[in-house]
């Protein structure tokens, strides 16, 4: 019996088979993508936090070694800027600006903490940033977004304590931070 066809390829049915299988792994593999690039920006803001958190702890340090941090602290309370907490029966200080608002009591406070220590541009000019502070010149917390209205919003909810926010929060509305445990 001779063959009337020779089979050369592959029937429509596998190939149809196979792209349905490389369109699952395909999906899976995009969403992990996209789950692993957020987690990796959320990151890097917690770095950029850090950077925050360093300047303005070196220039409250510089404030307490020169007896200049109870004047400096209270000159801090005419702005409106400033927000009060209490950590572990210590009032706080707790600051914000973004990039827009560097001509602002908060932008110029931060900026004055920090700026010595901070020199690259793109982290000011990128960001909302907050810090927090003890009245003794602490510091506790810095918190940065590249997401503006996040922070402002997060934050901007009365009585809403920064130092209460647990790590899934301040992922989930991608805000980095660093701070002291306690």
């Amino acid at each position: 019996m001779t063959k009337l066809r020779e089979r050369k390829g592959f029937t429509l049915v596998e190939l149809i088979v196979t792209l349905a299988i490389l369109g699952i792994i395909l999906s899976i593999s995009l969403i992990n993508i996209t789950s692993w690039r957020e987690h990796f920006e959320y990151k890097r803001m917690c770095d950029q936090a850090e950077v925050f958190f360093d300047a303005a702890n070196k220039k409250l340090t510089d404030y307490s070694a020169s007896s200049y941090i109870d004047e400096y602290i209270s000159g801090l309370y005419g702005t409106h800027i400033i927000h009060t907490f209490s950590f572990n029966g210590e009032q706080t200080v707790f600051i914000y600006a973004d990039y827009a608002s560097l001509d602002t009591d908060g932008g110029k406070i931060i900026n004055e903490l920090c700026g010595d220590y901070i020199y690259d541009t793109q982290t000011w000019e990128n960001g909302a940033y907050a810090i927090e502070f003890t009245r003794n010149g602490k510091m506790l917390a810095a918190f940065y977004s590249e997401r503006e209205s996040d922070l402002s919003a997060f934050f901007g909810a009365p009585g809403r304590d920064p130092m209460s926010m647990t790590e899934a929060d301040l992922e989930e509305h991608s805000i980095g931070y660093y701070r002291i445990s306690g």
